[in-house]
C-alpha cells in the first residue's frame, strides 16, 4: 500500500503552530530582557539622583568648608608665629645653659652662632683647647664631643679638629715638642638642635 501525500494545506497549520510557538517565546524573551535591563535602569536612575543630592548639599557648603579651612590655616600660621619666638628662645638659652656646664678649665670657647629653622636650630661652635700635649687636648676634646652628643633634643651634630701649626709659634718650632708650652687645639662643631 502506497503512502498518501500530505497535501500544501495540511501542512501549513503545524507550521503556523510551530511559528507562533517560536514568535511567543522571541517576544517573551525579549518582553523578560526588557523587564531586567529597565530594573537596572532604574536602580542606576536612583544611585544617580542620590550623589546628586549629596552634590548639591555639598555644594551648597563649598564655601562654609573653605572658609573654615582658610580660618584654620591662618590659625596655625598665627600660632607658629606666635609660638616660634618663645620656643627657639628657650631653646637656644637653655643650649647655652647645658653648653657651659659641659665646658671644662680647658676649653675656651670662640664663637657660637645659632640660626633658626622650621622645627630646629643650627648652630656653629667654635673654641679652642689648651693642653700640655696633645694627647691630652684630643681626651679633653673627646669628652666634650662625647658630652654634646648626649644632649637629649640633639639632632645630628660633626665636629672638625685642627692642631696649632708651628708658624703660630715663636720659634717655628711644634708646639708639643717645646717644653713647658701649652698645644692649642682648634674646634668646629656644627649641629641641629630640635625645639622643646
Amino acid at each position: 500500500m502506497k503512502k498518501k501525500s500530505k497535501l500544501p494545506g495540511e501542512r501549513l497549520p503545524r507550521r503556523l503552530l510551530g511559528l507562533g510557538i517560536s514568535t511567543a517565546v522571541i517576544v517573551s524573551i525579549l518582553i523578560a530582557g526588557i523587564v531586567y535591563f529597565e530594573g537596572i535602569k532604574g536602580a542606576y536612575r536612583q544611585d544617580i539622583q542620590g550623589i546628586q543630592k549629596t552634590f548639591r548639599s555639598l555644594s551648597r557648603n563649598a564655601g562654609m568648608i573653605e572658609n573654615t579651612k582658610l580660618q584654620r590655616v591662618d590659625y596655625f600660621k598665627k600660632s607658629f608665629f606666635m609660638d616660634f619666638p618663645p620656643r627657639y628662645s628657650f631653646s637656644a638659652a637653655n643650649f647655652i645653659r647645658r653648653l657651659s656646664l659641659v665646658t671644662g678649665k680647658d676649653i675656651r670657647l670662640g664663637k657660637l652662632e645659632i640660626k633658626p629653622g622650621g622645627q630646629d636650630f643650627s648652630f656653629v661652635l667654635t673654641g679652642s683647647i689648651a693642653s700640655g700635649n696633645n694627647i691630652a687636648a684630643q681626651g679633653i676634646f673627646n669628652r666634650f664631643s662625647r658630652e654634646l652628643k648626649e644632649f637629649e633634643d640633639m639632632i645630628d651634630v660633626s665636629f672638625s679638629t685642627a692642631k696649632a701649626n708651628a708658624g703660630n709659634n715663636p720659634g717655628g718650632r711644634p708646639a708639643e715638642a717645646r717644653t713647658g708650652d701649652q698645644v692649642e687645639l682648634y674646634f668646629t662643631v656644627n649641629g641641629e638642635i630640635d625645639l622643646e
